[in-house]
């Protein structure tokens, strides 16, 4: 019996570390987030997948939006804006309050093609 508890063990964490190592998400699924900077490792997995070029950006600016209260408090989103010295604008990431990114969008003359890194 304790060597099918054992086996049963070994193989329930090998099939979870192998599920793992084939997932190209390095963050869990949600982060308690009580800050809006609290979101900036999901923001790095973004810029990681999105090719932005980083030599490129200026200052990333976290915020929250609160955009209702109630009995069940506050309801809020967060961003992340980044500015880049390639062009004036934005690109914004929009956030629920778990740092899942539910959007992105430019602002101004920034256009994903000119904050994109060269490929090599």
């Amino acid at each position: 019996m304790r060597t099918i508890t054992r086996l049963s063990l070994c193989g329930l964490l090998f099939a979870s570390l192998a599920s793992c190592a084939g997932n190209s998400d390095y963050l869990p699924s949600q982060i308690t987030a009580y800050e809006p900077e609290d979101c900036k490792p999901v923001v790095e997995q973004d810029l990681d997948r999105t090719h932005i070029d980083r030599s490129k950006i200026s200052e990333i600016v976290y915020l929250t939006h609160h955009y209702a209260g109630g009995e069940m408090g506050d309801d809020y989103r967060y961003q992340a804006w980044l500015s880049f010295n390639s062009c004036t604008g934005h690109y914004v990431l929009d956030m629920n309050k778990y740092c899942q990114i539910e959007r992105r969008f430019t602002t101004a003359s920034c256009r994903t093609e000119d904050i994109i890194a060269a490929s090599k």
